[in-house]
Protein backbone atom coordinates (compact mmCIF):
# COMPACT_ATOMS: atom_id res chain seq x y z
CA UNK A 1 0.00 0.00 0.00
CA UNK A 2 1.21 3.75 -1.11
CA UNK A 3 1.43 6.27 1.51
CA UNK A 4 -0.51 9.52 0.85
CA UNK A 5 1.14 11.75 3.33
CA UNK A 6 2.06 14.95 2.11
CA UNK A 7 4.84 17.37 4.11
CA UNK A 8 2.73 20.69 2.94
CA UNK A 9 2.52 23.35 5.69
CA UNK A 10 -1.20 24.27 6.62
CA UNK A 11 -1.80 27.47 6.58
CA UNK A 12 -5.57 29.13 7.82
CA UNK A 13 -7.26 31.01 4.87
CA UNK A 14 -7.21 34.32 6.94
CA UNK A 15 -2.90 34.38 7.33
CA UNK A 16 -2.68 33.59 3.34
CA UNK A 17 -1.02 36.48 1.44
CA UNK A 18 -2.89 37.80 -1.25
CA UNK A 19 -1.35 40.09 -4.38
CA UNK A 20 -3.36 43.08 -4.62
CA UNK A 21 -5.59 43.82 -8.30
CA UNK A 22 -3.12 46.06 -10.16
CA UNK A 23 -4.11 46.95 -13.84
CA UNK A 24 -1.15 47.17 -16.32
CA UNK A 25 -1.18 49.00 -19.48
CA UNK A 26 -4.27 50.68 -20.64
CA UNK A 27 -7.46 48.59 -19.79
CA UNK A 28 -9.52 47.77 -23.25
CA UNK A 29 -13.00 49.97 -22.53
CA UNK A 30 -15.46 47.32 -21.47
CA UNK A 31 -19.01 47.80 -20.47
CA UNK A 32 -20.45 45.40 -17.58
CA UNK A 33 -22.75 43.74 -20.89
CA UNK A 34 -19.54 42.36 -22.26
CA UNK A 35 -18.22 43.45 -26.02
CA UNK A 36 -19.45 46.53 -28.13
CA UNK A 37 -20.92 45.20 -31.50
CA UNK A 38 -17.81 46.48 -32.86
CA UNK A 39 -15.29 44.90 -30.37
CA UNK A 40 -16.94 41.94 -31.39
CA UNK A 41 -16.85 42.27 -34.53
CA UNK A 42 -12.66 43.05 -34.58
CA UNK A 43 -12.84 39.78 -32.51
CA UNK A 44 -14.63 37.63 -35.20
CA UNK A 45 -12.53 39.18 -37.95
CA UNK A 46 -8.98 38.37 -35.78
CA UNK A 47 -10.34 34.85 -34.68
CA UNK A 48 -10.94 34.22 -38.35
CA UNK A 49 -7.70 35.71 -39.90
CA UNK A 50 -5.55 33.62 -36.76
CA UNK A 51 -7.54 30.30 -37.61
CA UNK A 52 -6.65 30.65 -41.18
CA UNK A 53 -3.28 31.63 -40.65
CA UNK A 54 -1.78 29.50 -37.68
CA UNK A 55 -4.47 26.86 -36.82
CA UNK A 56 -4.83 25.64 -40.93
CA UNK A 57 -8.60 26.73 -40.81
CA UNK A 58 -8.80 24.23 -38.03
CA UNK A 59 -11.81 25.27 -35.62
CA UNK A 60 -11.04 22.21 -33.95
CA UNK A 61 -7.31 23.41 -33.29
CA UNK A 62 -7.89 27.03 -32.34
CA UNK A 63 -10.66 25.84 -29.68
CA UNK A 64 -8.26 23.68 -28.31
CA UNK A 65 -5.76 26.73 -27.74
CA UNK A 66 -8.64 29.37 -26.55
CA UNK A 67 -9.55 26.71 -24.06
CA UNK A 68 -13.45 26.65 -25.32
CA UNK A 69 -15.29 24.17 -27.10
CA UNK A 70 -15.03 23.52 -31.23
CA UNK A 71 -18.92 24.45 -31.62
CA UNK A 72 -18.28 27.67 -29.22
CA UNK A 73 -15.78 28.55 -31.71
CA UNK A 74 -17.85 27.68 -34.80
CA UNK A 75 -21.00 29.82 -32.91
CA UNK A 76 -18.92 32.76 -32.88
CA UNK A 77 -17.37 32.79 -36.10
CA UNK A 78 -20.99 32.43 -37.35
CA UNK A 79 -22.28 35.22 -35.46
CA UNK A 80 -24.84 32.84 -33.21
CA UNK A 81 -22.84 33.73 -30.04
CA UNK A 82 -21.27 37.05 -28.81
CA UNK A 83 -17.00 36.30 -27.56
CA UNK A 84 -16.22 36.56 -24.22
CA UNK A 85 -13.45 39.38 -22.93
CA UNK A 86 -11.76 36.44 -21.66
CA UNK A 87 -11.43 34.49 -25.47
CA UNK A 88 -10.44 37.59 -26.67
CA UNK A 89 -7.88 37.71 -24.11
CA UNK A 90 -7.03 34.05 -25.16
CA UNK A 91 -7.03 35.06 -29.20
CA UNK A 92 -4.40 37.83 -27.92
CA UNK A 93 -2.41 35.61 -26.01
CA UNK A 94 -2.07 32.92 -28.95
CA UNK A 95 -1.29 35.82 -31.58
CA UNK A 96 1.26 36.85 -29.12
CA UNK A 97 0.24 40.37 -29.01
CA UNK A 98 -1.88 42.54 -26.33
CA UNK A 99 -5.79 42.51 -26.27
CA UNK A 100 -6.26 45.82 -26.58
CA UNK A 101 -4.90 45.50 -30.25
CA UNK A 102 -7.77 43.82 -31.22
CA UNK A 103 -10.60 45.29 -29.65
CA UNK A 104 -9.48 48.74 -30.57
CA UNK A 105 -8.47 50.29 -33.43
CA UNK A 106 -5.04 52.31 -34.20
CA UNK A 107 -7.02 55.54 -33.92
CA UNK A 108 -8.22 54.98 -30.25
CA UNK A 109 -5.17 53.37 -29.06
CA UNK A 110 -3.15 56.80 -30.98
CA UNK A 111 -5.67 58.65 -28.79
CA UNK A 112 -5.23 57.16 -25.77
CA UNK A 113 -1.54 57.47 -25.86
CA UNK A 114 -2.17 61.23 -27.41
CA UNK A 115 -3.70 62.10 -23.92
CA UNK A 116 -1.32 60.72 -21.87
CA UNK A 117 1.58 62.71 -23.68
CA UNK A 118 -0.35 66.46 -23.34
CA UNK A 119 -1.68 66.94 -26.79
CA UNK A 120 -4.77 69.05 -26.26
CA UNK A 121 -8.03 67.73 -26.58
CA UNK A 122 -9.25 69.83 -29.51
CA UNK A 123 -6.05 68.52 -31.55
CA UNK A 124 -7.05 65.26 -30.82
CA UNK A 125 -10.54 65.32 -31.77
CA UNK A 126 -9.77 67.06 -35.02
CA UNK A 127 -7.66 64.07 -35.69
CA UNK A 128 -10.75 61.67 -34.62
CA UNK A 129 -12.74 63.46 -37.09
CA UNK A 130 -11.34 62.32 -39.83
CA UNK A 131 -12.14 59.28 -41.87
CA UNK A 132 -10.70 56.01 -40.41
CA UNK A 133 -10.10 53.30 -43.50
CA UNK A 134 -8.44 50.94 -40.54
CA UNK A 135 -5.23 50.84 -42.55
CA UNK A 136 -2.90 53.86 -40.83
CA UNK A 137 -0.67 52.72 -38.09
CA UNK A 138 -0.72 54.12 -34.16
CA UNK A 139 2.42 56.08 -35.05
CA UNK A 140 0.32 57.83 -38.30
CA UNK A 141 -2.44 58.80 -36.11
CA UNK A 142 0.02 60.41 -33.28
CA UNK A 143 1.67 61.97 -36.47
CA UNK A 144 -1.52 63.53 -37.37
CA UNK A 145 -2.95 64.87 -34.01
CA UNK A 146 0.41 66.37 -33.26
CA UNK A 147 0.22 68.24 -36.36
CA UNK A 148 -3.16 69.53 -35.56
CA UNK A 149 -1.99 70.68 -31.96
CA UNK A 150 0.71 72.57 -34.32
CA UNK A 151 -2.40 74.57 -35.50
CA UNK A 152 -3.84 75.12 -32.22
CA UNK A 153 -2.66 79.00 -31.60
CA UNK A 154 -2.21 79.25 -27.48
CA UNK A 155 -4.72 81.91 -25.72
CA UNK A 156 -1.30 83.72 -24.62
CA UNK A 157 -0.25 84.05 -28.23
CA UNK A 158 -3.52 85.70 -29.78
CA UNK A 159 -3.55 88.04 -26.98
CA UNK A 160 0.40 89.16 -27.43
CA UNK A 161 -0.33 89.98 -31.06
Amino acid sequence: MVSTTYDTPRVPSSEKVRKPYGPCGYAPRVSKRGLSDEQIRRVRAALRAHRDAKHAGSNTSIAAVLGISQPAVSQILSGHTRPSYGTAASLAADMGCPVDRILSTPRERAAEIARDGGIPPSAIEAALAEPDDESRSVLWWIDRMRAHAALVVPTTARGAA
